[in-house]
């Protein structure tokens, strides 16, 4: 792999990385808002999204594994 290759993945990295913090507070949010509501309707869509948030922020945690064994 060239030096500008694996510059270019390295930005991606970074901007995987920035949304993996974003998704991850949002995440956190959403699971405050849930705690809060406990129940009903709005309640549960609060924890159905906390935990998708969730899931995208551990997916992306390995996309970053994942390139670096691309650059390695």
């Amino acid at each position: 792999m060239n030096a500008e290759r694996r510059k270019e993945i390295d930005r991606a990295a970074e901007l995987i990385e920035q949304a993996q913090q974003i998704l991850a507070v949002a995440a956190e949010e959403e699971q405050d808002c849930f705690d809060n509501i406990q129940g009903g309707e709005k309640g549960e869509r609060a924890n159905e999204a906390a935990e998708a948030l969730e899931e995208v922020a551990t997916n992306m945690a390995d996309a970053m594994e994942t390139l670096e064994e691309a650059k390695a």
